[in-house]
């Protein structure tokens, strides 16, 4: 794990130091580099090893917002996500991709209607990890489906998703 000073980047963020912006933001990166998964997608509702990873450092960001009175943490920390987001889009992470504003021809047909198109390895990572954690929600697997689970392991590793955490 890459060893970053999150207390600090959090209370940077907290207290205004320097411009609130750039503290946000760097607080966002460094939050994509500890993660080193898309922790910007997790939901309240989410129970796996990631979400309550977040939820976790979510907690500890709240509190110097609140011991300063702020009215409203989850409103910086829906800029913080958004800036996780469009960080991991600039430097390729987890598979993002910056969205095209083009539209291309024939729009609305075919089979990703409505959806926006997924890079290779957003989808790879995607589709793997809704296999890994339906096999593994599974009371007992066959042999071959117990290889099959390994080698989605070795697939999400090589893909760079730090499994215990999902």
């Amino acid at each position: 794990m890459i060893n970053i000073d999150l207390v600090e980047l959090r209370n940077n963020v907290a207290t205004g130091l320097g411009i609130l912006g750039s503290a946000e933001r760097a607080y966002a990166v460094a939050l994509n580099d500890t993660f080193l998964q898309a922790w910007y997608k997790c939901q309240d509702s989410d129970t796996d090893e990631l979400a309550k990873a977040v939820k976790a450092e979510k907690t500890e960001f709240y509190k110097p917002l609140k011991a300063i009175g702020h009215k409203n943490p989850s409103t910086i920390m829906g800029r913080v996500r958004k800036y996780a987001l469009e960080d991991a889009q600039a430097r390729g992470l987890f598979g993002e991709v910056v969205p095209s504003d083009a539209k291309g021809e024939g729009e609305g047909e075919g089979e990703g209607a409505g959806s926006t198109d997924r890079s290779p390895m957003l989808r790879n990572i995607e589709e793997l990890t809704a296999l890994y954690k339906f096999n593994r929600k599974q009371q007992s697997l066959s042999a071959e489906l117990s290889k099959c689970q390994d080698m989605i392991v070795s697939a999400l590793l090589a893909l760079g998703v730090k499994v215990d955490m999902i």
